[in-house]
Formats: structure tokens, C-alpha cells, sequence
């Protein structure tokens, strides 16, 4: 899958996608005359073992900001911090999310 394409699938930039590339949290396919390609197995693999702030927070009622600040308050940091400042793209690993009652940690007090 092109680069664009991945960008656009996974509702994030080709700048993220880059990023996410040279991190590992994505595969590049064989060269083709095409240019730089994405797996299609890795950006599956990254659907099941990653999810995007901005989904989490939509599924809960919350805004991005306000899940990360609440995440962090009890340890919990994003994966996509190995990215560093270059993308405003944040994720985190499912499994680090699982047990957590996010209507008790996104109480407005």
C-alpha cells in the first residue's frame, strides 16, 4: 500500500507514517517501481495492537487532551512517544489499556 494510502487508512499523516516506519510500528514492503510501500500485514497489526488517542477519546466521550493528561496520571504513557515532537500522531498499546475503567479516570472533578 502506498504511503498516502496507508496515511489516509490510518486517519494520520505521511509524516506519521514515516515516523512510524523508521520506529518499527510499521513494514515496508519489498521496493517496486512504485516507491516506498506499506504492508498491508503490518498496518493490520497495528490496528489490532495500537489505538489512535483520538478514536479512544471519541469512544469515551472525552477530548485527546484530556485522555492523555488522565492516562498519564496513573502511568500510562503513549507508545507513540518514541516518535519524539515530529508528529502530532499519538497512540497507544491496547494491552497497556485493558483493565482500565475509563469512566472512573475521565471524571471531571
Amino acid at each position: 500500500m502506498p504511503i498516502a494510502c496507508a496515511a489516509t487508512h490510518l486517519r494520520t499523516s505521511i509524516t506519521a507514517i514515516s515516523e512510524m516506519l523508521n520506529a518499527g510500528f510499521l513494514e515496508t514492503a519489498p521496493q517496486s517501481v512504485q516507491g516506498q510501500r506499506v504492508t498491508v500485514k503490518s498496518i493490520e497489526a497495528f490496528q489490532r495492537n495500537y489505538v489512535k488517542t483520538s478514536v479512544l477519546a471519541k469512544e469515551h466521550g472525552s477530548t485527546p487532551r484530556f485522555l492523555i493528561k488522565r492516562l498519564k496520571a496513573i502511568g500510562i504513557e503513549p507508545s507513540s512517544r518514541s516518535l519524539g515532537n515530529v508528529t502530532n500522531t499519538t497512540f497507544y498499546a491496547r494491552h497497556e489499556l485493558r483493565g482500565i475503567d475509563f469512566n472512573k479516570i475521565l471524571k471531571r472533578p
